[in-house]
């Protein structure tokens, strides 16, 4: 077994950002869903609403996802 050195010891360890896979997944969706909210939602089995609170808290721009005719 290898001893971790005493400067080693307090130092953090790296940490995952949830939310950062949270809003990838979403923007994921909107983009299969040309940027459709509802179908978005259907889609991550979520409510509405749920969707567009997240989507405020990550401060996505659901236009940017949606397909222009």
């Amino acid at each position: 077994r290898e001893e971790v050195k005493e400067e080693n010891r307090n130092t953090p360890q790296p940490f995952y950002d949830i939310g950062a896979g949270e809003a990838a997944v979403i923007v994921s969706a909107l983009e299969t869903c040309g940027g459709n909210v509802t179908a978005t939602a259907k889609s991550l089995d979520i409510n509405l609403r749920t969707l567009y609170r997240k989507i405020n808290k990550y401060d996505i721009n659901v236009d940017d996802y949606r397909h222009r005719k």
